[in-house]
C-alpha cells in the first residue's frame, strides 16, 4: 500500500501547474485519544512528530503523504504505541494575495499500534502563513478515525479516534 502511496503522489506532482509544485514538510503534533469509554486511560494525551510530502495541483488543490510517529498512550495495564500514514486531498481558499491559506483535508489511511494494523479516515482542516513563495507556516487539527477488532473476527467492533494539533514548516519547490 505504501507503494502505491507514494506512486501516486509522484504521479501526480508531475502534473502539477506553474501555479503548483511538490512540497516538503515538517513538525510538532499534540494529541488526545478517544476510546469512547471502552478502555480506561491512565495517559490520554502524547506528542509526536508529522512528516509530509505532497503536491500543489494548483492553488485551489493538492494532494499529500503523510506520516505521524512517536505517539504513545496508556490504559491502565498496558503502553500502545501508534504510527500513522495517510494519502489526502485538500482544498485550499487564499486570502491577501496568498499570504494566508486556510484548508480542509480528507483522506484515507493506515494505522499501526503494537503489531495490528488497521485502515483509518483522516479528516481536518487549518490555516498556513506564507512567509514568501516557497516557505509557510501551519497550523491545523486533524482527526483519525479507525476501528478495533476486539474479537479478532476481521472487523471494527469499537470506533476511536485519535484528534491532534500541529503545527509544521512547509518548503514548495
Amino acid at each position: 500500500m505504501r507503494f502505491f502511496l507514494v506512486f501516486v503522489l509522484m504521479v501526480l506532482s508531475l502534473y502539477a501547474s506553474r501555479d503548483g509544485g511538490p512540497y516538503i514538510g515538517g513538525g510538532y503534533c499534540s494529541s488526545t485519544i478517544d476510546t469512547n469509554g471502552y478502555f480506561e486511560m491512565k495517559e490520554d494525551s502524547s506528542s509526536g512528530y508529522k512528516i509530509y510530502a505532497g503536491a500543489y495541483i494548483n492553488n485551489n488543490f493538492s494532494v499529500e503523504f503523510e506520516t505521524i510517529r512517536d505517539l504513545t498512550y496508556q490504559t491502565l495495564d498496558e503502553e500502545y504505541s501508534f504510527i500513522l500514514y495517510d494519502i489526502n486531498t485538500q482544498a485550499h481558499y487564499q486570502f491577501f494575495n496568498r499570504t494566508i491559506d486556510t484548508f480542509l483535508k480528507f483522506g484515507v489511511g493506515e494505522i499501526d499500534y503494537d503489531k495490528n494494523k488497521g485502515f483509518s479516515f483522516v479528516y481536518g482542516g487549518g490555516i498556513a502563513w506564507w512567509i514568501n513563495e516557497r516557505f509557510s507556516l501551519k497550523a491545523g487539527y486533524d482527526i483519525y478515525s479507525f476501528g478495533y477488532d476486539e474479537n479478532n473476527d476481521n472487523s471494527a467492533d469499537k470506533d476511536f479516534n485519535i484528534n491532534y494539533f500541529y503545527t509544521s514548516f512547509e518548503v514548495q519547490f
